[in-house]
């Protein structure tokens, strides 16, 4: 499964956070990635396992903001994630985020969702 949309509403560990409305966000599951080099003779394969993500989540961010979204970066346990996309469907995890700071001039960051399960990472929530 792989899903794309415009995040409407996400939240992580129970804090909201404001998306940006020009985000579009990628839901990848765990997968293997092919690829191939010439040779002089037969092609060669390389398999590699790809993690399951949520790319390109960009969000706002002010120092507030900062301080949650590195405690949750640093955490060692696992939280729970949940993406409302504008088409109104909603997935959840439970994982972490990869933050690395946020830029202040523009007050945003790029976060990424990485669930801690390989195996339907994203649970589609049924609409209330």
């Amino acid at each position: 499964m792989k899903v794309s949309g415009t995040p409407e509403e996400v939240t992580v560990d129970g804090t909201p956070l404001d998306v940006f409305s020009d985000t579009n966000i990628t839901l990848n599951t765990t997968g293997i990635k092919v690829d191939g080099d010439a040779t002089s003779g037969e092609t060669m394969y390389s398999h590699t396992r790809v993690l399951a993500k949520g790319e390109n989540l960009t969000v706002a961010v002010d120092l507030t903001t900062d301080v949650i979204l590195s405690e949750l970066n640093n955490r060692l346990s696992t939280y729970p994630i949940s993406i409302k996309l504008a088409g109104g469907d909603v997935y959840s995890t439970t994982g972490k985020i990869s933050y690395s700071g946020f830029d202040t001039d523009k007050g945003k960051a790029t976060i990424t969702v990485i669930p801690s399960t390989s195996r339907n990472p994203w649970t589609p929530v049924a609409a209330a």
